[in-house]
């Protein structure tokens, strides 16, 4: 019965204009299936079976809230050794200066030095006077 309800739940939360069954169904089935199938995780399907997580609740988690502590943890060190692997190239260097409109003030982002090294991001960034925009001549 609660298998029936919950697919239920999942086919009305996805449900598709057309006759096909959509790939947000399909993929919610298959995430739910694996996390709660996992012998990794078997808090997540103690708290489903207890109550603790209601359908629209279960429905509505996200891959990771689904995940064992292992999981977690693996994707967390992944995130944190791709940050730390992030190089920026000199072909990716800034070469005409950008300027971001944050309210009232404008930052601005200029060129990285000519040194072998680029500069830290956050070193290049400086605010400039708020300028009016030009007319624009037809």
């Amino acid at each position: 019965l609660f298998a029936m309800n919950l697919e239920n739940a999942i086919f009305d939360k996805f449900k598709s204009t057309k006759e096909t069954i959509s790939n947000e169904y399909r993929d919610k089935i298959r995430s739910l299936r694996f996390n709660l199938q996992d012998p990794k995780n078997p808090l997540l399907c103690a708290r489903v079976l207890s109550g603790d997580i209601k359908i629209p609740d279960l429905i509505a988690m996200s891959s990771d809230e689904l995940a064992s502590k292992e999981i977690k943890q693996m994707r967390q060190q992944l995130k944190e050794e791709s940050i730390k692997n992030v190089v920026i190239s000199p072909s990716s260097q800034v070469k005409d200066p950008v300027t971001v409109d944050w309210g009232s003030r404008d930052i601005s982002i200029n060129e990285f030095s000519n040194s072998s090294k680029p500069a830290p991001l956050l070193s290049t960034l400086k605010e400039t006077p708020r300028q009016s925009p030009s007319p624009v001549s037809n």
